[in-house]
């Protein structure tokens, strides 16, 4: 036999060797780990049974799809609403937070303790209020699903209160969401008011500028007063071009001092008048010449544009105050229940079964444990024993020999 084969025989034995100790070792104690175990899982099935049987009930709930009263105004509106100054009105479409902020507020809380007695139910009057609050905070749970349902989920040993209770939670989480949703509501009422009487204001202000233009200037519709200025000016110019080509004509045809070429020199002179008075006397375009003329209008047009697009605003924001008006007053509840919580048949908890099987195993486990580290103990207290008496008997042997 080589060496690896004598170490590999070595190691199998002292597994052998330490798997029989440890089954002497449970054999020699096994009434005491009996007597743990059968002592754990009695006082856990005694326990169990005492324990009042708790009935479950859920409510179901969704979120509202709208997510506010402006939601509805999109596309240019609703840019034309940023531009003015609306911008915290529009663009919105979720939550600055979670719904679930209320659904586990201190407030819903103390509101379902009240409603429903709790302190007495949970047959704790003796006891403070934070062990009430902590006993309800065992007994109800609020998840949400992947399609965006809330589930609220309540235990009570009374079945009917079970379910009164996850049905009020979504009543009061409403209640508490109004009551907070309302001041914001008014705010924004207020602000568009206000702006809705700035923005009335602004119409004013414009439409008597534009009238002081057009008073001052007789420019009241300038693109159509130009296009009538380009069409005068554009024939003019065109006769002007063709009576010098026929002047040349007579030049070249009859001399300069003929009287044809003479009289068409006046009459290529009078139209060159014409259009030198067209470009600087006014009267052309209201009452001010071209330079004047332009400047007017291009002040006229802004102030016309402006006019235009606060017209649109009012218009636009008529239906958003009186949506905000509605919406202050009337009840909006941020969920709607599918279905309401029902009592249920069957108890939900506490599962006495589970509760027995995890204790006999469980004191199964820690008797061992125990069982092992007494035995270490005992066997390491031996072997300090031991080492001691040797020491006394070495020194009382030296003695003896001096």
């Amino acid at each position: 036999m080589n060496i690896s084969d004598s170490s590999t025989t070595n190691l199998i034995n002292k597994e052998e060797f330490s798997s029989m100790k440890v089954l002497l070792l449970l054999l020699r104690y096994k009434y005491f780990i009996l007597s743990i175990v059968l002592l754990v899982t009695g006082f856990t099935i005694y326990t169990a049974l005492h324990i009042k049987n708790q009935f479950a009930s859920t409510a179901t709930a969704v979120p509202p799809r709208v997510a506010n009263s402006y939601e509805g105004f999109s596309g240019g509106t609703a840019a034309l609403l940023r531009e003015m100054g609306i911008s915290q009105l529009v663009g919105k479409t979720e939550a600055t937070y979670s719904f679930l902020v209320i659904l586990r507020s201190r407030s819903l809380k103390d509101s379902v303790i009240n409603k429903f007695n709790l302190k007495s139910a949970f047959q704790l009057e003796d006891t403070s209020y934070s062990a009430v609050l902590r006993e309800l905070e065992d007994r109800y749970e609020i998840s949400i699903e992947k399609a965006g349902n809330y589930l609220i989920t309540a235990w009570d040993t009374d079945p009917v209160r079970a379910a009164e209770i996850s049905n009020y939670i979504i009543t009061c989480a409403n209640n508490l969401s109004v009551s907070l949703l309302r001041p914001e509501l008014y705010a924004n009422r207020v602000y568009l008011e206000t702006r809705y009487k700035q923005i009335d204001n602004e119409i004013i202000a414009l439409s008597d500028s534009m009238n002081r233009i057009t008073g001052s200037s007789l420019i009241f519709s300038p693109l159509d007063q130009a296009k009538s200025f380009s069409s005068v000016f554009s024939e003019m110019k065109s006769k002007e071009m063709e009576n010098e080509i026929l002047l040349n004509l007579y030049r070249s045809s009859y001399g300069v001092n003929d009287p044809n070429t003479k009289m068409q020199e006046n009459l290529l002179s009078e139209i060159k008048q014409k259009l030198v008075d067209i470009e600087s006397k006014s009267g052309v375009i209201g009452n001010s010449n071209i330079k004047d003329a332009s400047r007017i209008s291009m002040n006229y047009l802004k102030l016309y544009s402006l006019y235009e697009a606060n017209i649109k605003l009012k218009a636009a924001m008529i239906p958003i105050i009186e949506k905000s008006k509605i919406d202050e007053q009337r009840f909006v509840p941020s969920l709607y229940m599918i279905d309401s919580g029902r009592p249920s048949d069957k108890k939900d908890r506490p599962k006495r079964s589970i509760m027995v099987v995890g204790a006999f195993f469980g004191s199964l486990v820690f008797a061992i444990v125990l069982v092992v580290v007494i035995d270490a103990l005992i066997a390491l207290f031996r072997l300090i024993k031991t080492e001691k008496q040797k020491d006394s008997l070495s020194n009382n042997q030296s003695s003896d020999n001096a």
